[in-house]
């Protein structure tokens, strides 16, 4: 795929597809939802990439959600299996954040091509969004980590965590906010 001669694609082997960032995002979410069954969740995603026109052979058309949720790349085993450390609803403000402060985009009002919204994203530099995922990725069982370190990321985990949560249990006190923004001006150096 010669994106900068062609631009990004828009369809899949002749057939017109969704290429925004927000249809990605719904198809995900649809992709993830338990209350459907695999056959459901891959119909109504199909029919999300596609709209009416989308191919008669069904394993055409089930490759092409994979391509395009890819960004045009063909997914490993090791891709699918991949832990993830952010999530585009919990984190969008964060998101939102760093499209603005490193592209001037703002995406709650402009849409982009769900390609070019990966690219962007994979070259954010040091933002809030990169730090939280910094922070989910850490290994508590690091050696080099002192005990006051490990329970101040335990505590940036369980605050940043993917898993729902309610939010009155989780409030931490200013005390050990200080405590956190003064070790993470440390760690930044």
């Amino acid at each position: 795929m010669d994106v900068i001669r062609n631009g990004y694609p828009k369809d899949y082997k002749g057939y017109l597809i969704n290429t925004s960032f927000l249809n990605a995002f719904d198809i995900i979410d649809c992709l993830d939802d338990p209350d459907f069954t695999e056959i459901e969740k891959q119909g109504q995603a199909v029919k999300m990439l596609y709209g009416n026109g989308y191919p008669d052979d069904i394993n055409t058309a089930l490759d092409g959600l994979s391509w395009f949720l890819n960004c045009g790349e063909k997914q490993t085993k090791s891709d699918a299996s991949e832990i993830p450390y952010y999530d585009f609803v919990k984190d969008g403000g964060r998101l939102a954040s760093a499209f603005y402060r490193f592209y001037q985009i703002d995406i709650t009002k402009q849409d982009l091509h769900w390609f070019d919204f990966c690219d962007k994203m994979s070259d954010f530099g040091e933002c809030a969004f990169t730090n939280v995922i910094d922070v989910r990725k850490k290994d508590l069982n690091d050696n080099n980590l002192t005990p006051e370190m490990k329970s101040v990321y335990l505590k940036l985990k369980e605050r940043y965590s993917l898993d729902d949560f309610d939010d009155s249990e989780t409030q931490m006190s200013d005390e050990e906010n200080e405590k956190i923004k003064a070790f993470l001006e440390i760690v930044k150096g």
